[in-house]
């Protein structure tokens, strides 16, 4: 049914938590995301958003494992539903789990390639994590065969893309940059540690440093572990072209 509605461009997933005590509507479809915590119950908002602006909005409630949850993304009847959503021919814009806390960072799920390939519209913003900020990983892992794939089909329209708190491997970061440098509009790049981040030194690693250059960015976002670094980076080894930094300090390292 989803994959009919030609006119859609837009898709805004969300999760709300709630006590036990609040009293919501009930569920209008049944859709499984990802559920954070242990005691809380989870209300799932679907917006999708039209050539007009006109906003179409599904909800659902669920209450899960915080352990288990994340992996019913890609099970059925949710698979088949985010297939059809993903696959809208006009969609132009994607955001998911833009919002995940802390306390779910437990939380693991591999986004496959099957629903990357399902992609057909001219996707601008994929956003499939939170932008730099607060949050931490959201337990979502991007293999390199994955990201080539979106990165292959979105190479001649992606402006914004926001991966900042995934995670993958670090040993197969040159496949991450290779993939990326194949984005030829890119403008707003929110890049994840294992791909890139400041610890002790302003050296990176060369090819990173060779992506960064060639990308039309305007906008970055990363994650830095000293301050004093970060202010170094930004003085003599950040790419000119780039107007906007966003970096966050953090007090871990990933670990793969």
């Amino acid at each position: 049914m989803f994959s009919k509605w030609r006119d859609i461009y837009s898709i805004d997933i969300r999760f709300e938590d709630y006590g036990y005590g609040d009293i919501l509507q009930q569920a209008r479809c049944s859709f499984q995301i990802v559920a954070v915590g242990k005691n809380a119950k989870t209300s799932y908002r679907i917006r999708l958003t039209d050539r007009n602006g006109n906003a179409y909005r599904l909800r659902t409630n669920l209450e899960k494992y915080s352990n288990k949850a994340l992996k019913l993304m890609l099970a059925s009847p949710s698979k088949r539903l985010l297939a059809s959503l993903f696959s809208l021919p006009d969609l132009d814009a994607i955001l998911v789990l833009d919002s995940t806390p802390q306390s779910s960072s437990q939380c693991k799920a591999e986004l496959s390639r099957s629903l990357a390939e399902c992609i057909k519209g001219p996707i601008k913003n994929l956003q499939l994590a939170a932008d730099v900020c607060r949050y931490v990983l959201t337990g979502i892992y991007i293999p390199w065969r994955v990201m080539d794939c979106l990165c292959e089909k979105l190479r001649c329209s992606l402006k914004r893309f926001a991966i900042g708190c995934t995670y993958g491997k670090e040993t197969r970061r040159d496949r991450y940059v290779k993939a990326l440098s194949k984005l030829e509009k890119l403008e707003d790049l929110d890049i994840p540690p294992h791909i890139f981040h400041l610890s002790d030194s302003i050296d990176i690693d060369p090819n990173v440093g060779r992506l960064l250059n060639r990308l039309p960015l305007t906008s970055l976002g990363f994650r830095h572990y000293n301050s004093a670094v970060l202010f170094q980076y930004i003085e003599f080894r950040m790419p000119h072209h780039i107007r906007l930094l966003r970096s966050v300090f953090s007090s871990f390292q990933q670990r793969i």
